[in-house]
């Protein structure tokens, strides 16, 4: 594996290049529908479509007892998550829905663990604060080569492991990007303790990597150790397919793709449930926040549904 470190003057370009990612990707390269992260011409940004401004002063729910009333000092991922200095406002307003505490726990992490997150996004400034000092960050994606030639989204594939930026404060000095499936492996066969999927699996499925990347992440997932998945979850009676690409899945068939690769399910949680949102807007997920891609249509049924409902899935490797 190797470790990038990104020079000081790097860092202005790419935070200009993030903002205007967060746009909705540069003129040349549309944000990709299937993923939670805009890619553009030049640098890959990892953080998911944020809020718009305008959306700011919309009330958001009461956030979770358990995670609030916690002491940050007791707790290394209550301090990951509300005591550290790296987390925006923006990012930190959306815990009510993403309940990172509560989900963090489910998988089990720990700060001297070693842990991959794919299209590294919301997650990663919690990520960063959590694993710096003990632990072993990787940010993965796929390698190039798993994709069509002609996929628009290669090229990104093949900038992510020079793009991603792992000289940020946030990250220990163990911090690195990886892809994975490419012909020469660039993360050791049973060396990570946790690997996250978040709102991730079905852009797998649309760019038909999905077989090949669970593959990978049985492969380098010690003996015992937990895949995580997070996933915009469809009505199990609905006749929609992973055709329609609207960025739900159904639960039933994340399992039956996953447990076929040699995983056992070890245990599912309603954490991110969310009861209100009905799965059958128009554009698919992303006509709820953060995104709100139809804008000022239906915003405000929108808001009140919230962020999507979705899966938690507890993964585990076998031992034997």
């Amino acid at each position: 594996m190797r470790r990038h470190l990104r020079a000081r003057a790097w860092l202005a370009g790419a935070a200009v290049l993030a903002l205007a990612a967060c746009d909705g990707g540069s003129p040349e390269t549309p944000a990709d529908p299937s993923t939670d992260s805009t890619e553009t011409g030049s640098a890959t940004t990892t953080a998911e479509a944020p809020m718009p401004a305008s959306n700011a002063a919309a009330p958001a729910p009461e956030a979770d007892t358990e995670a609030a009333s916690a002491d940050p000092s007791g707790d290394p991922i209550v301090a990951a998550v509300q005591a550290n200095p790296h987390r925006s406002d923006a990012q930190a307003a959306r815990d009510v829905y993403r309940h990172p505490v509560e989900t963090l726990r489910f998988f089990g992490l720990k700060p001297d663990q070693t842990v991959t997150e794919q299209l590294p996004g919301w997650y990663t400034e919690i990520l960063g604060a959590l694993l710096a000092e003990d632990g072993h960050y990787i940010a993965v994606n796929e390698h190039p080569s798993l994709l069509p030639e002609d996929h628009p989204y290669r090229p990104g594939r093949a900038r992510f492991v020079d793009d991603f930026d792992t000289d940020r404060p946030m990250f220990g000095e163990r911090a690195e990007a990886a892809t994975l499936g490419g012909p020469e492996p660039m993360i050791p066969d049973a060396s990570v303790d946790t690997a996250l999927v978040i709102r991730a699996t079905h852009g797998m499925v649309y760019a038909g990597t999905l077989e090949p990347m669970l593959a990978e992440y049985f492969r380098i997932l010690k003996p015992g150790g937990v895949l995580g998945i997070v996933q915009h979850r469809e009505d199990p009676a609905s006749q929609n397919t992973p055709a329609d690409r609207r960025g739900y899945l159904k639960e039933s068939d994340v399992i039956e793709w996953v447990t076929a690769a040699g995983f056992e399910l070890a245990e599912k949680s309603e954490i991110n449930a969310n009861p209100k949102d009905p799965k059958d807007h128009p554009p698919g997920v992303w006509a709820l926040p953060p995104v709100l891609t139809l804008g000022e249509e239906n915003r405000d049924t929108y808001l009140a549904i919230g962020e999507s409902d979705r899966m938690t899935l507890k993964f585990v490797k076998p031992k034997g």
